[in-house]
């Protein structure tokens, strides 16, 4: 019911399908900032809807993710309100057709929202991040996955106040980047590279296009220089 706080240890919809989970206004508060708060794994036709998840967290744990979208395919998230997650505010990792859709997520430790492990055809699109302790929206495909990251597209956002870059692909094919909103950026607001210290893939047919920047390289004292789009490889 709304209006309610419930505390778990992890919510966990395993290999299941046609499933919707609605969120209803309740807060959800993840007990294990180690885990995801939501762990979808596997199944298809899995949707998310109006949730508020918060592991309350002042540390990082690189698996402690609100929403884990994992190997599962035509997911959906939307409308849901997620905050200081120990890791990334929406994980999605290898999935087949998924969207983010109107989603807020404010104070992570990590990513607000991250897509990697050859995930394809995903949209994150009308969201609002802001606060997050990395990038703002990421799109990252590592040596390490089966293949690249591929037509995914980022339209329509507003990122905030990121301590690292705006939105990021690094390692992908057949990106749109457009009509997003991005203002204070500890580095790039745009950043599209190849890193080599992070082990990741390539980078190819990136469109960047209608969005507006502001302040990039401003906040959160950076250490480095970055211009307001930045391009690299190594």
């Amino acid at each position: 019911p709304p209006g309610k706080t419930y505390k778990v240890s992890q919510i966990h919809l395993n290999a299941l399908s046609d499933v919707t989970l609605i969120g209803h206004g309740a807060t959800i508060v993840g007990s294990t900032p180690a885990s995801a708060i939501v762990w979808v794994q596997g199944g298809s036709r899995v949707r998310l809807l109006g949730l508020r998840l918060t592991h309350n967290a002042v540390a990082r744990n690189d698996s402690g993710f609100g929403i884990f979208l994992d190997g599962c395919s035509v997911a959906s998230v939307r409308d849901c309100a997620i905050s200081a997650t120990a890791s990334a505010g929406i994980y999605v990792d290898g999935v087949t057709h998924g969207s983010v859709q109107a989603c807020t997520v404010t104070g992570t430790m990590s990513d607000g929202i991250h897509v990697t492990g050859a995930s394809t055809q995903v949209a994150v699109s009308g969201c609002h991040t802001s606060t997050t302790g990395d990038d703002g929206i990421a799109v990252v495909s590592y040596a390490s996955d089966t293949g690249r990251c591929q037509d995914v597209t980022i339209t329509g956002n507003t990122v905030f106040q990121s301590k690292a870059r705006g939105i990021s692909v690094v390692g992908g094919s057949n990106i749109a980047i457009t009509g997003n909103e991005i203002r204070a950026t500890k580095y790039a607001a745009i950043i599209i590279a190849q890193e080599t210290s992070f082990s990741t893939r390539g980078v190819s047919g990136v469109l960047v296009s209608g969005n507006t920047v502001a302040d990039a390289n401003t906040y959160d004292s950076p250490a480095f220089q970055h211009p307001s789009i930045l391009i690299s490889a190594g």
